[in-house]
């Protein structure tokens, strides 16, 4: 009633824009669509996304603010709106003819993807066979047990049903005469637009976490792609047609001091205001604000960006020039089960996929990566520069024994040429050891190997005997005799096996004696006492420290005979 022309135009944001779409066909039932002039579209997913993907299957942790994975892949599970945020059938289409980049690939170099790869074939460029795999058809899998979120889910045949039939009317939706539609795509920023599925190590215990073994399990990688705003591909964003305006997302954020857009708050770019502003006046968009224009930004020389993964009990983070941090927080209410992270540096992100944890940024300045243990293991830390769609140096670090103690970084990005990983074994501040890029890593893992069993809760002359052998395989390793060092490894491991059976059997026979004692009652406490002061005597290391010093030496083996 107060629009001077009697009309409204409407302005819509991520899945607003579908929404949109619905209202005006809702009008158009009700003869009402002329009371509409124009639809602005902001990072619209028209036909979907395959971060939707990551997040229904695996329950990817990116900036939402759910408790857990599990928490996530649950709820996107059960959301029936969350199925139309798939990639359609119509997606596959856009992304123009065969031979495309797949959208799911499976790794043929480990044995936990063989089952996969039977059914649906190394790779999924397809609609059809993308839904067989969403729905385990085939004996692909049954639903996996909520915490095993590195495990695909299963999908809902009915909400999957739906989202087709929305798609089927939404992907070839044309608006009416007298409306018309304005796209507008973000652009720049690193964005999954697909996985790939390998292998990672899992850390599986007991009940009790009396034995527990590390073991290979299916791991979801994202692929990643510069084309999209960090959450909605621009093929999608731009399915339309029409008029349309890009948003160079990128280069908006690389000058400016504690501003870092994306999706989420695309809204919050100024020349983007500008431009909406300039359309909903119907004013002359001959000279567009800066950052934004009306073809698909072309670059000669592509910005170098840093993406970097770990696999490992460590947190990963990264640090500027400036300080600024991007990575997990502390939560500041302790009753809150609510696990935080931030992405203060310009052009960062950080997304927990998987057993893995994924961070990128610009590659214009140093940056530091930081990794704290959380616990006993081993890490690999791989850094990658990119340039536009192509990785242009890779940097990897394989198999580094951690504690939860344990601090490592490395400076990379800006004018670095020389990276070195320093780390710091038992976090007291002080540089135990510093590995340049490309160097040989069994030495310096058996060195970090001496550190930890130096530090273990385990009797003493046990230690020593321990320490003794890696400092010979060290001196082994450095005269160039990788047989011999390899020899030392094994008499560790076989009295780290010994220690494991003798806790077992002890612990065999404490339950019996836990038996007989239930019917001496009266002296069941002097029994216990002298138990417990006999196992004090008789345990030399934990089964659990014995099982992961066994994984990591065996890490270190394999290094040392390739």
């Amino acid at each position: 009633s107060t629009s001077p022309t009697g009309k409204v135009t409407l302005v819509t944001h991520s899945n607003g824009g579908l929404v949109a779409k619905e209202l005006i066909h809702e009008l158009e039932r009700q003869g009402k669509a002329h009371l509409v002039d124009r639809v602005i579209m902001v990072a619209a997913p028209e036909l979907g996304t395959p971060k939707a993907i990551l997040e229904m299957l695996h329950g990817a942790k990116f900036p939402i603010g759910f408790p857990s994975k599990e928490v996530t892949r649950e709820l996107a599970e059960n959301m029936k709106s969350g199925y139309t945020l798939l990639p359609s059938r119509a997606y596959f289409d856009s992304l123009g003819a065969p031979p495309i980049r797949p959208l799911i690939e499976f790794s043929t170099t480990t044995p936990v993807t063989e089952l996969l790869r039977n059914i649906y074939g190394e790779s999924i460029s397809d609609y059809n066979t993308l839904r067989r795999f969403l729905r385990g058809e085939y004996g692909g899998r049954t639903e996996p047990l909520p915490n095993d979120v590195h495990i695909p889910n299963v999908l809902k045949e009915y909400f999957l049903a739906n989202a087709e039939e929305r798609h089927e009317e939404l992907d070839v939706w044309a608006p009416p005469e007298g409306i018309d539609v304005i796209e507008v795509i973000g652009w720049g920023l690193d964005t999954p637009r697909g996985i790939r599925y390998g292998a990672a190590e899992k850390n599986v215990c007991n009940e009790d976490l009396s034995v527990c073994q590390v073991m290979d399990v299916i791991d979801p990688q994202p692929l990643i792609t510069s084309e999209g705003d960090g959450t909605v591909v621009s093929v999608s964003a731009e399915a339309l047609g029409g008029e349309r305006y890009w948003v160079d997302m990128f280069e908006y954020n690389r000058p400016r001091t504690n501003i870092n857009r994306s999706h989420k708050n695309i809204l919050e770019i100024d020349p983007l205001r500008d431009l909406i502003t300039t359309v909903l006046k119907r004013e002359a968009t001959s000279t567009l604000p800066a950052f934004i224009s009306s073809s698909t930004p072309s670059v000669s020389d592509p910005a170098k960006r840093l993406r970097i993964s770990v696999h490992s009990p460590v947190t990963l983070h990264l640090y500027d020039e400036s300080g600024r941090h991007t990575g997990p927080i502390p939560n500041p209410d302790p009753l809150s089960d609510i696990k935080l992270f931030e992405e203060q540096i310009p052009n960062s992100y950080y997304w927990q996929i998987g057993e893995g944890q994924y961070v990128g940024g610009d590659s214009a300045s140093t940056t530091t990566v930081q990794l704290n243990g959380l616990s006993l293991g081993t890490f690999t830390l791989k850094i990658e520069e990119v340039a536009g769609e192509e990785t242009t140096n890779t940097i990897l670090y394989e198999n580094i024994p951690v504690t939860a103690s344990t601090i490592a970084r490395i400076q990379t990005g800006g004018d670095i040429t020389t990276p070195l990983l320093v780390i710091d074994v038992n976090g007291d501040g002080t540089t135990d050891v510093s590995i340049g890029e490309g160097e040989n890593t069994s030495v310096f893992s058996l060195q970090i190997l001496e550190d930890i069993i130096n530090t273990m809760d385990a009797q003493k002359g046990f230690k020593k005997d321990l320490m003794e052998s890696v400092e010979k395989a060290i001196k082994e390793l450095e005269k160039g005799k990788p047989k011999k060092a390899t020899k030392e490894l094994d008499k560790i491991l076989s009295r780290l096996k010994e220690e494991i059976r003798k806790n077992t059997k002890e612990r065999g026979e404490n339950d019996k004696h836990e038996k007989e004692e239930d019917e001496h009652k009266n002296d069941r406490n002097k029994n216990i006492e002298e138990k417990d002061s006999d196992r004090e005597k008789e345990v030399k290391i934990s089964t659990q420290d014995a099982s992961m010093l066994i994984k990591i030496i065996e890490k270190i083996k394999e290094d040392v005979v390739n």
